[in-house]
């Protein structure tokens, strides 16, 4: 079962911006986990061997 995201689309896409955002979602598959501390978003990452 997927985890509901207390995210929007729109959520992410404004403060990355429309180039970068689009760059990662080629990335999805490495993301495990969001994080925000102070302000800041960071994902959790994992290393699959995928490029």
């Amino acid at each position: 079962m997927a985890e509901v995201s207390p995210f929007t689309e729109g959520d992410l896409r404004e403060p990355a911006g429309v180039r970068s955002f689009e760059r990662g979602q080629g990335y999805r598959h490495a993301v495990t986990g969001i994080e925000i501390t102070a302000g800041r978003t960071s994902p959790g990452t994992t290393t699959t061997g995928r490029s």
